[in-house]
């Protein structure tokens, strides 16, 4: 053992826990502690908690995994917001929030995520930072397990049954597409997607509720935490986030089949790529439909992609994939976290949730260019011109089909935001009905859909009165 070790700062009593009872770290001792420092809305975190999980269930007795959560957002401090978080990322173990930065301070933390590592003796080993590769995290915790006794027990859990799905048919729904006669909910929570009518019953569940990544029938085929969705004719596209996998459904057939992704978190190589099935991408997240082109937001890499139908292949559209917000040639152009996407007249619109920006590819002179928004700590919720207007944490995008106006889903300001193209200003749309983080918006059969994620819901607005309604989601059965 590394007995010159610093011992880890105990945990501050500051701290609210959210699926857990308090603990302290000298309840650990004789096990290997991560403190696992992160934040919801970062894509890079998502992946690494991941990892967490398939450690914990490979070491459950000598391994324990501590949640903190750290705001970049205001909203975030809120200890509801953290658990609506925790609950729509299906963190299993437990979870504190660190709203003042307290812990971050004592353990010298700059950015989101990182782990510390403290052995079986209660001394801090290391920190690592950044988006670390699995195999990575894998082979320095090593070490610190080998060194590690074996406990009687499993040590502190996460306090099942808090905020959980129960029998609620939406459980943080995330994406949604709508055609004449049906509609599909991408229902993020449970890991399935929803063939519905225009009234909200449910006519078909596809995926088994298992996070995994299956081909094959309704009651076969698997997902993992699907977001965008996107009809083409006789198929609708889903963008598989959590097995960072392009998959298509069947319409005639019902069957599910996987276009692009391999599963596992990665960068594509090369600017196109004949055999999408064996490349490694990373959170697809939007899909947004050009002609044979369908556009594909990838939040974990920071760049857009197309997928082409006629020849299967993947291109590379946008993004240098580096994290930050810098306009110019679209794939030299550095992006945040791109999640929502709209496609019109060759322009493709995208919303970065990591630059709080909307922006503007067009496919005449190549270039990405910021029309609202655009810095990594620069966000709000102000109406007016382009340049002034500020997103908080945007989601989801969709363009009205009858006429020029971008709807935006401004999850973190919890708002449904418009921009009228052409000059326009950014608007909020009055809404009486109660908004919680809304992710995903669709536009068709005379109004637009909002996915209002963290109360579970899916929301109607008539365009011609500008009613707001909940539908009514009840399975064919009830």
């Amino acid at each position: 053992m590394n007995q010159a070790s610093p011992l880890a700062p105990e945990l501050s009593d500051q701290l609210d826990w959210i699926n857990a009872d308090r603990i302290r770290l000298g309840e650990c001792t004789g096990r290997v502690v991560v403190l696992a420092f992160f934040n919801q809305s970062s894509s890079y975190c998502h992946n690494l908690l991941e990892t967490l999980h398939h450690l914990v269930l490979k070491h459950p007795q000598q391994l324990q995994v501590i949640g903190i959560h750290v705001p970049k957002y205001p909203f975030e401090r809120d200890t509801t917001r953290v658990h609506d978080g925790v609950s729509r990322m299906g963190i299993r173990f437990p979870v504190a929030s660190d709203p003042d930065y307290v812990v971050w301070q004592h353990y010298g933390i700059h950015g989101w995520p990182s782990l510390a590592l403290i052995d079986a003796t209660g001394g801090l080993r290391q920190v690592l930072a950044g988006d670390v590769p699995a195999q990575l995290v894998e082979d320095t915790l090593q070490p610190l397990l080998d060194e590690a006794p074996i406990p009687l027990d499993g040590g502190p859990e996460s306090i099942p049954g808090r905020r959980q799905a129960g029998t609620r048919v939406l459980h943080h729904p995330a994406g949604i597409a709508i055609g004449e006669e049906r509609m599909y909910i991408a229902d993020a929570g449970h890991h399935q997607v929803l063939e519905c009518n225009l009234h909200g019953r449910v006519l078909t569940r596809y995926g088994t509720g298992h996070a995994e990544l299956v081909d094959g029938g309704p009651e076969e085929c698997a997902f993992d935490a699907p977001h965008g969705l996107l009809l083409h004719r006789e198929a609708l596209y889903i963008a598989d986030t959590g097995n960072h996998a392009l998959r298509r459904l069947n319409l005639r057939t019902g069957q599910v089949e996987t276009l692009a992704g391999t599963g596992r978190p990665g960068t594509p190589a090369g600017a196109r790529i004949d055999n999408p099935r064996e490349a490694d991408l990373n959170r697809p997240w939007g899909l947004a439909l050009d002609g044979e082109r369908l556009y594909i937001s990838l939040a974990g890499q920071n760049q857009v992609w197309a997928w082409e139908m006629a020849s299967g292949a993947l291109v590379h559209v946008a993004g240098s994939g580096q994290f930050g917000h810098a306009d110019g040639h679209a794939r030299s152009a550095r992006m945040a976290h791109p999640t929502g996407l709209a496609a019109l007249q060759n322009t493709l619109y995208i919303v970065e949730s990591g630059s709080a920006s909307l922006r503007r590819l067009s496919f005449n002179d190549g270039q990405l260019r910021t029309l609202v928004g655009g810095g990594l700590f620069e966000f709000g919720h102000e109406d007016g011109p382009r340049e002034r207007a500020s997103l908080t944490c945007p989601q989801g995008l969709a363009l009205q089909v009858d006429s020029p106006v971008l709807w935006l889903a401004d999850a973190g300001n919890d708002r449904l935001r418009t921009l009228r193209l052409g000059g326009g200003s950014v608007a909020t749309a009055r809404i009486e009905h109660a908004l919680s983080r809304p992710e995903a918006i669709a536009s068709g059969a005379g109004a637009v859909w909002l996915v209002n994620t963290d109360a579970h819901q899916v929301l109607r607005m008539d365009l011609e009165s500008g009613e707001v309604s909940e539908l009514e989601v009840v399975d064919a059965e009830a």
